[in-house]
């Protein structure tokens, strides 16, 4: 017998969102079909038609149209080992057509545990190749961070489930749910499933990896055909001109601590702290709030000068900010108001930027020429060393900012080892791995800002 022609099964569009493109097909080659078959034929005719509206479901190829330019309220969370370790809520404006986004958000300790007395009041806006963010009225450049297209991945996805309960804008609805897994190479595997109502208003974003959890939940999803005038608009406290450039506190020696990967001590375009500031940022990789692959901590003792700018955010070598000549300052997290960079002591600790153009030479001092020099470069240990003498611990009695038990712990780990300090990592085998290329794991920060998926995908 003859068969269906095989148009009759496909639509013309490679992932329609509904049947009406496969009828209209079907339709067609109905006609064509019935044109040259014989009686004898019809019932089996009929028979197959009925098939074919039964069977052939084009749903499993459908992937969401998500609205491309809406406002709306998000409830981040994050779980880890079946614990919810922080939640807070965020306003999002969002314009994926040009590739804008501004996000503002209030961390507390109503939302961030270990803030505890303090707020941080964030605001970012995205650009298509940098983003500015504003923390506690302290605003700054970056081109290290820029707007990700929050639901590109969808074109790529799969239908997983349809028609389930959902919540939208506090009444009850029902969703299709959307997924896409991809291998994390040695680190298994990232899931990424989105909640949609009617194909279009994204309702709950979840990202899986192994036993984190990152939920986006949407409320109030308000889509808009444009935004109004200005609405991007980089504000004026992030302008340079606005910058401030702290009154000196003459020059100091201070011990300086930098926790880092391994066969990486330098201080020279990265971030470093005194040991409360540093205290924080450990503590909360250890107890499990953010992910690190560090796994070392070096001391130095740093003459500066205590001219302080604004606070520079380094990676890969490379710091933002400006008037690279001076150091940059910010009280932990930035959580004082302008970011604590003018306030020497801080009650919660200190980060500070070793920017290159700061340097001294060999030959210089810190003054008027140049801003930093190592005197002296302590012992580097290990993590599991700080684990072992009590760290952790300290931290959970700590519990929130500042953390002055763990500051205490971390400061005694660089004591002689006759006094209950930590063995030194041999600086032979240190300066050995500097040389070595990193073979570093993809972080858990890649996977949750999309930063590694799209790499996935465009290698794809």
């Amino acid at each position: 017998l003859e068969s269906i022609p095989s148009y009759a099964f496909f639509s013309t569009n490679k992932n329609p969102t509904n049947n009406t493109s496969l009828k209209l097909n079907l339709i067609i080659s109905t006609f064509l079909y019935f044109s040259k078959m014989k009686e004898i034929y019809f019932v089996l005719f009929l028979f197959q038609i009925l098939l074919l509206f039964t069977i052939v479901d084009c749903t499993e190829f459908r992937t969401p149209s998500i609205v491309q330019r809406f406002n709306s309220s998000v409830i981040i969370s994050f779980v880890q080992d079946d614990n919810l370790l922080f939640s807070f809520d965020e306003k999002m404006t969002y314009d994926g057509i040009d590739s804008n986004m501004i996000v503002f958000t209030l961390y507390s300790n109503k939302s961030v545990s270990y803030m505890g007395p303090y707020n941080m009041f964030s605001r970012v806006w995205y650009y298509k190749d940098y983003a500015y963010q504003s923390v506690n009225g302290q605003c700054q450049y970056t081109n290290q961070t820029k707007f990700k297209d929050f639901f590109g991945w969808t074109k790529f996805s799969k239908l997983s489930k349809s028609n389930v309960p959902c919540t939208v804008n506090d009444q009850q609805k029902y969703c299709d749910i959307y997924g896409l897994s991809i291998p994390i190479p040695g680190q298994g595997v990232a899931s990424y499933m989105i909640s949609v109502f009617d194909n279009q208003i994204p309702v709950e974003y979840n990202i899986t990896f192994g036993d984190q959890i990152f939920t986006f939940t949407f409320h109030n999803v308000n889509p808009v055909n444009t935004f109004p005038p200005g609405t991007f608009k980089v504000p004026a406290i992030c302008d340079p001109k606005n910058h401030v450039v702290c009154e000196s506190k003459g020059i100091a020696d201070l011990p300086i601590v930098r926790f880092h990967h391994e066969g990486d001590a330098s201080l020279v375009n990265h971030n470093t702290a005194d040991f409360l500031g540093d205290a924080y940022y450990i503590c909360i990789i250890m107890l499990g709030y953010r992910t690190s692959d560090d796994t070392q901590v070096t001391l130095y003792n740093v003459r500066m000068n205590q001219t302080f700018v604004q606070y520079g955010r380094c990676n890969n070598n490379e710091c933002t900010g400006d008037h690279k000549n001076l150091i940059g300052h910010e009280a932990t997290e930035g959580v004082l108001p302008f970011g604590g960079q003018c306030i020497n002591d801080s009650p919660v600790g200190n980060w500070y930027s070793f920017y290159e153009e700061a340097q001294c030479s060999d030959n210089q001092n810190p003054g008027t020429e140049c801003s930093w020099k190592i005197l002296s470069e302590g012992k580097t240990i290990d993590l599991n060393c700080l684990q072992n003498i009590g760290f952790v611990d300290a931290c959970r009695k700590d519990q929130h900012l500042p953390f002055t038990s763990a500051a205490k712990v971390l400061e005694s780990a660089f004591q002689p080892e006759s006094e209950g300090g930590c063995p030194p990592i041999n600086n032979s085998k240190r300066d050995q791995d500097k040389s070595k290329k990193s073979t570093r794991k993809i972080s858990a920060e890649k996977i949750f800002d999309l930063s590694y998926l799209y790499e996935y995908i465009d290698q794809q």
